[in-house]
């Protein structure tokens, strides 16, 4: 006689949120015979000065040099970055059949195994490749702090694992991410062309803040608060996606 124990029908699983930053960015394939390495050019939109003196025309004899005019002189240029192949290998434990046939449960196990870890792994290490190389390749890198400082950074590797994040801030001058600085950008951003063209007809003058849920959090509960003074800092021009819900923070 063999007593095994009785299991019960129903098994409990954990629950991992998926990551949705894989398709937040567009990707491409690699093409073959090209080596290992690419360059990638951007060309920059230059914008003139437009502080220079405009100058009354003369007309009367040969005053100054007509002939030979002072001319304001506008640049051109390009952004080039570099990419190359990169490459991880990721392997499973061994797996014995002569063991496997006695196991309990081991379609539901094997189901949980590679539609719950995986499947989603697969995802979890390309969306945390394309977050590094995202802030790698990021044309500006800023503080939240008042005068949004530019900073550099460094991934410190403990063996073979990038550990920590080193920057250059100093931690007494990083504060809140908060409205304000993000409206600061659009500016900028828009002479660059985010935002199309014709910016104000095209498209709505928005801008796409991908966060954490806590900042997230964070800026709605900002949207509806009052300033100093009790003067309303930002309500009525910070929009989301519902804004009622801003008051049930």
């Amino acid at each position: 006689m063999d007593q095994q124990p009785n299991y019960d029908e129903m098994i409990i699983y954990d629950i991992r949120p998926v990551d949705s930053w894989i398709n937040n960015v567009a990707t491409g394939t690699f093409p073959s015979g090209v080596g290992v390495e690419r360059r990638l050019d951007k060309f920059r939109h230059v914008f003139p000065n437009t502080t220079k003196k405009w100058n009354r025309t003369q007309y009367a004899g040969c005053l100054g040099t007509p002939c030979d005019k002072d001319e304001h002189v506008i640049g051109w240029g390009s952004d080039r970055i570099t990419y190359y192949l990169e490459e991880q290998s990721w392997a499973t434990p061994l797996l014995c059949f002569d063991q496997l046939m006695h196991v309990t449960h081991a379609e539901e196990q094997f189901e949980q195994i590679i539609t719950d870890i995986l499947r989603p792994a697969t995802s979890a290490i390309q969306s945390t490749f394309l977050r590094k190389r995202t802030l790698l390749h990021a044309g500006k890198k800023l503080t939240a702090n008042s005068t949004l400082d530019p900073f550099t950074f460094v991934f410190t590797a403990v063996g073979d694992e990038e550990i920590f994040f080193d920057c250059s801030v100093p931690p007494n001058n990083v504060f809140m991410l908060t409205p304000q600085m993000l409206q600061r950008q659009f500016t900028p951003l828009m002479l660059e062309g985010y935002a199309g063209k014709n910016p104000f007809k095209e498209t709505a003058p928005y801008i796409e803040l991908v966060t954490d849920i806590d900042t997230c959090w964070s800026l709605d509960k900002l949207g509806g608060s009052q300033g100093v003074g009790g003067t309303p800092s930002i309500a009525g021009k910070w929009r989301f996606t519902q804004w009622d819900a801003a008051n049930s923070f």
